[in-house]
């Protein structure tokens, strides 16, 4: 009995110095992989947009990190080196329209390892009020005011505050076609739009999304994308539906109105793609 204990004791410890603990010395001295990798837009105004980044550092062993992205057919590149300790990085490098995927590498002498992915659509259009501007909205009728607020937001801290309307076609305007020489929709094309709005009148109110088209022609069409949709009080409210640009358009100003001619209201977070 006590030969055959000798003999499992030897072999055990064999084990254990030939082949044991070969998947954990492999990995000795790599710095953990970042973790919690999120992606989001950075005050997406209509000409400019930008993707923050922002990752947990694990390990305290690293010599950097490596951002690497990669468009939704293609294949993980390095766009970015960053210095030890950092969590965050703001990529504004990235093409309106697309799909990115990201991921964080923590390198050092001994390798690297990698957190997980996060994937971002950049859309075509889109407005926040973060930067505590206007950006691209125009008000829409006599006497109409827009200004940013910061009493409700959706996203952030701002958003934009419609008021001095006395007609049912008054409101905020934006207009998307195109803009100082930029298209940004296509003639024949379909898109998806959504924005936010929010009321706080003391009762339910109906606002309505609308499309105003000018063609080769010069004539003037106003297609509903939503119509008088319910939106609670102080509650906000996605208007949301898809649209196709006729051939013959030449300028397009989608704008948010309200059948109660005084309404004033809030908007926030304009999304087309």
């Amino acid at each position: 009995m006590f030969k055959k204990l000798l003999v499992l004791c030897l072999l055990f410890c064999i084990f254990i110095l030939i082949g044991g603990c070969t998947p954990k010395t492999s990995l000795e001295g790599l710095p953990e992989a970042p973790s919690n990798l999120i992606a989001e837009l950075v005050d997406p105004i209509l000409t400019e947009v930008r993707v923050k980044l922002v990752w947990k550092d694990n390990s305290n062993n690293e010599d950097g990190f490596i951002v690497e992205r990669k468009t939704s057919s293609g294949q993980y590149e390095s766009i970015a080196q960053l210095e030890p300790n950092t969590t965050s990085y703001i990529d504004d490098s990235v093409s309106r329209n697309s799909v990115y995927s990201y991921r964080i590498k923590a390198y050092n002498d001994k390798g690297n390892r990698i957190s997980n992915e996060f994937q971002i659509e950049v859309p075509i259009v889109s407005t926040s009020f973060e930067d505590e501007t206007i950006q691209s909205w125009q008000p829409r009728g006599s006497g109409v005011s827009i200004n940013i607020n910061s009493d409700v937001a959706k996203y952030g801290n701002y958003s934009l505050f419609v008021s001095g309307r006395s007609s049912n076609w008054h409101g905020a305007q934006i207009p998307l076609l195109s803009q100082d020489g930029v298209q940004y929709l296509q003639p024949g094309n379909t898109y998806s739009i959504k924005v936010w709005v929010y009321q706080n009148s003391g009762s339910e109110q109906k606002i309505t999304l609308t499309m105003q088209r000018t063609n080769n022609d010069r004539s003037t069409n106003y297609d509903t994308i939503v119509w008088q949709k319910n939106v609670p009080n102080e509650t906000w409210v996605e208007l949301s539906g898809s649209y196709n640009v006729p051939t013959d358009a030449i300028e397009l100003l989608l704008y948010v109105e309200s059948p109660d001619q005084s309404l004033s209201y809030y908007i926030d977070g304009l999304m087309v793609k």
